[in-house]
């Protein structure tokens, strides 16, 4: 006997959330009833329940699991789950969704022998635009194309969670059914990881004045400047990963899986790595590091060290001749 359970490992949620629905309404009929549980919010025992008590009015039913991952805690969790994957009765279809593939031995041995996992394909902008569209119409709600890209571009860096986001919306919106441009730039926040994003592409185009003005918004927000510093630091390691990905031939969804990151965010390092050349950031991130000592030893003040970083000088007279 067949059994029914298909797996979708990946970190990001959107991406998997779009597959596994494509999935299920392949399936969905009305002799199924339908559950999903997000097993980070509900307890394992109320998730057991719902799959081991037959279902009265239908032929079966479709549970759907996210976060699966959060059971590995508790061994008698596992096991139970465990015996849930070899059941011997047709009646249970299981859609779950990873993070990642299982470490405990006895999941990952039944995970080999009782679960077929999907392969997760690369998302692009166009799929999750007909994605969001399905998913507002779905609901009554309307939100134009401009109006959409404006919501993707905002969250461009961290697709995974533009479904909290869209439901954010939507509860907003929930008397008007009609989602604007305002609402987006009113109730979807831009992200500090969009700003240190910026700033790394402009300073790296040699773009001083926009990279002055991402600097100071984030200040005026109340970042520290070590914590930006981190932050720029740490998205130029993440270009560099990506830049030595390209080098060796590994496509986008290669990319995204050796370095455990979202599709999306792939996308837009991508395009970064290869606007650079390896030694123009390899020596920034140089800088940064020799910057970072003289601040924390207290050779130079933080806000004003980011500052000179930023102009491309290397002394406190810089600063006085910009002002």
């Amino acid at each position: 006997m067949m059994i029914k359970n298909y797996a979708w490992i990946s970190p990001n949620n959107t991406h998997l959330n779009m597959q596994i629905q494509t999935h299920v309404n392949t399936i969905l009929n009305e002799k199924y009833e339908f559950f999903q549980f997000d097993c980070k919010e509900t307890h394992f025992a109320d998730i057991y329940e719902a799959m081991i008590t037959p279902s009265l009015f239908f032929e079966g039913k479709i549970l759907v699991l996210y976060h699966l991952d959060s059971i590995v805690d508790e061994e008698t969790y596992v096991q139970q789950f465990i015996q849930i994957l070899k059941r011997s009765s047709d009646d249970l279809i299981l859609c779950l969704q990873l993070d990642r593939t299982p470490d405990h031995v006895e999941m990952k041995k039944a995970f080999d022998l009782h679960v077929d996992v999907q392969k997760t394909n690369a998302i692009n902008t166009q799929d999750m635009a007909s994605w969001i569209q399905s998913e507002l119409l779905k609901d009554g709600y309307e939100m134009d194309f401009s109006t959409q890209q404006v919501f993707l571009d905002r969250l461009k860096n961290q697709e995974d969670t533009l479904y909290s986001y869209l439901n954010i919306l939507k509860t907003y919106k929930l008397q008007e059914k009609h989602i604007t441009k305002e609402d987006i730039i009113q109730m979807v926040p831009t992200p500090i990881e969009d700003n240190i994003f910026d700033i790394v592409t402009s300073y790296l185009e040699r773009n001083v004045k926009k990279s002055l003005l991402l600097y100071e918004d984030l200040l005026i927000k109340q970042e520290d400047p070590i914590s930006i510093l981190s932050m720029i630091s740490r998205k130029l390691l993440e270009i560099e990963d990506v830049k030595r990905c390209l080098n060796i031939g590994l496509d986008q969804r290669q990319i995204a899986e050796k370095l455990n990151i979202s599709n999306g965010k792939t996308y837009y390092l991508m395009k970064e790595a290869k606007m650079f050349q390896s030694k123009e950031i390899e020596k920034t991130i140089q800088d940064l590091n020799q910057l970072d000592y003289k601040i924390k030893s207290g050779q130079i003040d933080k806000t004003l060290g980011v500052y000179l970083f930023l102009i491309g000088e290397q002394d406190e007279r810089s600063y006085y001749r910009h002002h």
